[in-house]
């Protein structure tokens, strides 16, 4: 039986040991079948008997076909920055360089704009700095690489999954004040991590 999402649990160092390991299960089996979840988050994870189980499959694709069939939802700030890069790309690519729509997209998503301020509420939890700065290092060093515009969005819809859960893990760890380092080093490199699978 099914009965509480994730923001509805309380953990310790534990439980949360066995939601993630439930929860990377899973995501490890989808991308084993090329399927991406494409919404992790604390709502869309619930307590099922003992074992923790993603939920809302509304936005589930195939990384076959991920490409054509994507479309970006919810909140710009509560996605990865690469999302937000591929998305405001569409629309910048004929007038500013990769790197210019690179900073300039950073700067948005950070609500460092003046007439777009809304970020994040992560942003405002000091704890979430270290994660911050691994997310914005590793997303800058995308384009010291120079990869293509192609190349990025095969980068992003194999990280996703892992970057939408490093986020939720972070939330759980702040959420129910959980100390152990090794929680907060998990959520880091998974929003810095390319694929489950490498």
């Amino acid at each position: 039986k099914c009965e509480k999402t994730l923001d509805k649990i309380e953990f310790n160092e534990s439980s949360l040991n066995k939601m993630i390991d439930d929860v990377l299960k899973s995501i490890k089996i989808l991308h084993e079948n090329y399927y991406i979840h494409g919404d992790i988050k604390a709502q869309n994870i619930m307590l099922c008997g003992d074992t923790y189980k993603l939920i809302d499959w509304g936005r589930l694709h195939s990384i076959k076909n991920f490409e054509k069939d994507y479309k970006y939802g919810g909140s710009l700030q509560a996605g990865s920055p690469l999302g937000f890069y591929l998305m405001f790309r569409k629309v910048s690519a004929h007038i500013l360089s990769q790197k210019m729509s690179a900073k300039l997209a950073l700067a948005l998503f950070e609500g460092k704009i003046p007439f777009f301020k809304s970020k994040s509420p992560l942003f405002s939890y000091k704890e979430f700095e270290p994660v911050w700065g691994n997310i914005k290092e590793h997303f800058l060093s995308l384009f010291d690489n120079e990869l293509k515009d192609e190349e990025l969005f095969k980068e992003y819809k194999y990280t996703l999954d892992l970057y939408n859960f490093g986020l939720t893990l972070y939330y759980m760890i702040y959420k129910n004040k959980i100390e152990n380092p090794k929680f907060l080093k998990l959520a880091v490199e998974l929003t810095t991590k390319k694929t489950i699978l490498s």
